[in-house]
């Protein structure tokens, strides 16, 4: 059968082939040749049996370039002819999900046509059974076909420029691994060169803590010794024994913080137990006795009955014992020591303060030195300065906390923040 162009009704369709007038509502019927002109893309009916467009409207020319006359005069050469060569091989599968297709079902293809200017379009065509043999085959399928060539191109920017920053992440990832394999290199250089540093320190301690103790402890004793027996001295050589004997307690002193020092640089042994704070309190009021009664001093205390901390109690003791001996060494000559040890009970933890009115410290100036290693805020009486630096140290390493507030001729406040026990 060979095809014809229709002309009052800009569809092309094959000889034989009569237009029926299509059916509408109330307004009376439609305008066939109007929809199909003003619809968007192209309408087409192929024909399995020849290989040939059977039906194209007027539209084909715009996407195409090619009048419908033209696609229908082309018969079976029309897929070579308009099809992108690399697409060709698409057709075959189409083919077989048409043939597949119930009625009133479709289904869709992206195919790239070679117009008649030669240019590259993409459409997208939706194809359905149009005609079936006896046997149920398809015959024929009819299709709308749109340009999707801005689609496209979009897509193919969209997919370049993730490329490209898939490359950029590529490049950025391999930097970032040889950067993290440098850094990892420092760090394990720098970790060693610690190590050995560390190892230095702990043997120069050894040296400081142990060797050097014994004859500073013997030179301590001999000038003590002589200061018992030193009734023939003149006062010149009287002083000297007893500046000896005291320049080899400071130097006791500094060993023994050293010791102290050296400790903490070591990972805590002992847990935390349940710690009577009534108790432990009490029991350094006594051992600090003899001094409370050579200061005159007036000590109260205010523990609530059951209180209790968690804490380590060897480190708890040395804590409360540096905080009241520093009460007591730094109590002003010129009026009376109040000393006020006083408990306060928070949800978490048990708030432990010392209140003195010695001779305080100023705050902006001095409070570094307070808690700094060797470093003393006050010139008299002499210190090692390392007690108040191993209390805070013992206290944070163990969940605690130390603060300090004072006023220079006032006194001092240090108020101890630990973690709360079970009641006793």
């Amino acid at each position: 059968m060979s095809p014809r162009l229709d002309a009052p009704t800009d569809i092309a369709m094959p000889h034989g082939a009569v237009a029926a007038p299509a059916q509408a509502g109330a307004g009376g019927t439609v305008d066939m040749a109007q929809i199909l002109r003003r619809m968007p893309g192209f309408v087409y009916v192929f024909d399995h049996g020849t290989q040939s467009t059977r039906f194209a409207n007027r539209s084909v020319a715009v996407h195409l370039g090619y009048s419908a006359a033209e696609v229908l005069a082309m018969g079976e050469a029309v897929l070579p002819a308009i099809l992108h060569p690399d697409d060709v091989c698409l057709l075959a599968p189409h083919f077989t999900r048409i043939a597949a297709l119930p009625d009133n079902e479709t289904c869709q293809i992206d195919y790239r046509v070679r117009t008649k200017h030669g240019a590259t379009r993409w459409l997208r065509s939706t194809d359905a059974v149009y005609d079936r043999d006896a046997g149920g085959g398809v015959r024929c399928h009819i299709g709308c076909a749109t340009d999707i060539t801005a689609e496209k191109h979009a897509e193919r920017a969209l997919a370049d420029l993730n490329a490209q920053l898939e490359t950029r992440i590529r490049r950025r990832t391999r930097e970032i691994e040889t950067l993290n394999t440098a850094l990892e290199q420092q760090v394990r250089e720098r970790s060693a060169a610690l190590e050995q540093t560390a190892g230095e320190l702990d043997r120069l301690t050894h040296v400081a803590t142990h060797d050097l103790k014994v004859p500073v402890n013997n030179l301590a004793r001999l000038a003590r010794m002589l200061e018992e027996a030193g009734e023939g001295f003149t006062p010149e050589q009287a002083e000297q024994v007893s500046w000896v004997r005291r320049c080899a307690d400071q130097l006791i002193a500094k060993i023994e913080g050293l010791v102290m020092v050296a400790h903490l640089r070591a990972p805590h042994s002992g847990k935390n137990v349940p710690v009577d704070l009534r108790a432990e309190v009490a029991h350094a009021v006594f051992e600090r006795r003899g001094e409370i009664r050579r200061r005159a001093a007036r000590l109260t205390t205010a523990i609530p009955k059951g209180a209790a901390i968690s804490f380590h109690p060897p480190e708890f003791r040395t804590i409360l014992g540096t905080l009241l001996g520093n009460a007591l060494d730094y109590a002003d000559p010129d009026r009376p020591l109040d000393i006020r040890i006083e408990a306060r009970e928070g949800s978490s933890t048990m708030q432990l303060s010392l209140r003195d009115t010695g001779t305080g410290f100023d705050m902006t100036r001095d409070l570094d030195k307070v808690f700094g290693l060797f470093k003393r805020a006050h010139v008299s009486p002499p210190g090692s300065g390392i007690a108040l630096y191993c209390a805070e140290r013992m206290l944070n390493r163990r969940g605690g906390s130390l603060q300090a507030q004072a006023r220079k001729g006032e006194g001092a406040c240090f108020t101890v923040s630990l973690p709360k026990g079970a009641s006793i």
